[in-house]
């Protein structure tokens, strides 16, 4: 394990860092609730086979294919006032949070080919209005500072308010309950414990109709919108990188894979990504079916989130000593063997025993979400020295596309899964049978683990290279500046 360089550079306030992080706030609270709960309430209260569940979510994502690249080219050609990103986030992300509220607007009682429509046309809209946010929002964050080091810091601000998102839309099944029990003119809250005990319970106040779910989707819209809204007032963007690209659209989504380090990031990203959604998809049917414990979920979640808040910090100084990919492989390393534990550790027998695995399984995630996002922004500096031209965008809607499928990869596992393995919707009991192979679509997935090890292992950008790469820039700047 090589130790790094320190890269001299400047630092950002606090107060950017912030502003900018504000953004993932709202999208790890969207997607950790459509992540633990959409597929759960498409099949448990809307009533929608599991297979067509998984086969609309994957529509979206194909449609990602042509959206995301052409999104992130769009981008990095805008002109505006406003740069090239904060644009999108000022008018997108109103829209963004709307999309979001529809996803769970669907009308109970309706034929599976109703639903299912409604759900493809849903997914769409979400994810057309997730890429118009989402992939300016990336690459301004990998534009905000060249230091090797300070990305680092600026990604952990990220992902911590990522993370507290997150914990904020995995309580969506509780606020459901809580909310349903509000609307439900036969239940009265005599005293606010009676509120509490209904928002802890995570029972069948949210299902029924969903109408817990619709009412707590459409309270946090405004929120959502709110916050990217934030960081783009909170943000400034460099105006030296606004330099016009000529190259064709198409060309300029293939120029990225002659990036070496890029081709060997994205495809350890895509198999580390699609075995984590795998996880995300299958959590919830696990606790709820098989532990029988969803009053867990909440302080499963709470202790997951804090684990990976708490070592976030710590990752960051063990990744100024050594490099970002040794990290990241330590972290995969810890979770493929935390993954396998779960096997023999967990059971219906000792249920507590699944808030202990969420805090070991915190731990080697937080890395996981800490490097990639810093080592993309490596790999952007050396397109610039190699193309003359910042494409955050560019390299960005690639990545986005990726991440999208691995949630479509993700569902196409787990919708057709469940119904493989006889899963039977709102069923108080199921099978043995059934629960294995739950468990297992669970846990196999995180050996893959293996294979990102290998990939990123022959990942060549170090701290070394980096600075190298640095001056390079700063050398061609210099002289451009001069003629």
């Amino acid at each position: 394990m090589s130790k790094t360089v320190r890269l001299p550079g400047p630092r950002l306030p606090w107060t950017t860092k912030l502003g900018y992080s504000a953004g993932n706030l709202s999208l790890g609270l969207m997607m950790n609730s459509l992540g633990f709960y959409l597929l759960l309430f498409y099949t448990d209260v809307i009533g929608l086979e599991g297979k067509l569940v998984g086969i609309a979510l994957a529509t979206g994502r194909l449609w990602d294919a042509f959206t995301d690249p052409a999104m992130g080219l769009l981008s990095d050609r805008t002109r505006s006032r406003f740069g090239r990103r904060r644009p999108y986030l000022l008018f997108g992300g109103p829209l963004f949070a709307a999309a979001f509220a529809l996803l769970w607007l669907a009308p109970s009682g309706q034929s599976q080919l109703t639903a299912f429509v409604f759900l493809v046309l849903a997914q769409l809209l979400f994810t057309t209005m997730q890429t118009v946010v989402t992939v300016p929002y990336g690459a301004l964050g990998a534009e905000l500072t060249p230091d090797y080091h300070e990305r680092n810091s600026v990604m952990a601000y990220q992902q911590v308010a990522l993370m507290i998102g997150g914990v904020v839309g995995a309580c969506m099944i509780n606020l459901a309950s809580l909310a349903g029990a509000w609307l439900n003119p036969t239940i009265l809250f005599a005293t606010p414990v009676d509120a509490l005990g209904a928002f802890l319970s995570a029972d069948a106040y949210g299902f029924g109709n969903g109408m817990g779910f619709r009412a707590t989707a459409l309270a946090m819209t405004p929120f959502l919108a709110g916050a990217y809204i934030i960081t783009a007032l909170a943000t400034r963007e460099n105006p030296a990188y606004q330099r016009r690209s000529s190259t064709p659209a198409f060309k300029a989504m293939l120029t990225t894979f002659k990036n070496r380090p890029f081709r060997l990031f994205i495809a350890a990203f895509l198999i580390a990504t699609t075995a984590g959604q795998i996880g995300v998809f299958m959590f919830p049917y696990l606790v709820v079916h098989w532990l029988h414990v969803p009053q867990f979920m909440l302080p499963g979640t709470l202790l997951y989130t804090m684990t990976i808040i708490l070592s976030i910090p710590l990752w960051r100084i063990i990744g100024c000593r050594f490099e970002k990919k040794t990290c990241y492989n330590m972290g995969l390393a810890w979770n493929t063997a935390v993954g396998l534990l779960f096997l023999v550790m967990v059971s219906p027998e000792r249920p507590g025993s699944i808030l202990v695995w969420a805090v070991m399984v915190g731990i080697g995630t937080a890395p996981g979400l800490l490097f990639p996002p810093s080592m993309l922004a490596d790999i952007i500096d050396t397109d610039e020295l190699e193309s003359g031209l910042r494409r955050e965008g560019s390299f960005m809607g690639v990545h986005s596309f990726v991440m999208k499928s691995a949630t479509a990869l993700g569902a196409l596992w787990v919708g057709p899964g469940l119904d493989f393995a006889g899963y039977v919707p709102q069923a108080d009991v199921q099978s043995d049978q059934t629960l294995l192979i739950m468990r297992l679509m669970y846990v196999l997935p995180c050996t893959t683990n293996l294979l990102v090890i290998l990939v990123m292992a022959r990942f060549p950008l170090t701290s070394k290279v980096m600075m190298e790469v640095r001056r390079a820039i700063d050398g061609k700047a210099s002289l451009d500046a001069t003629e």
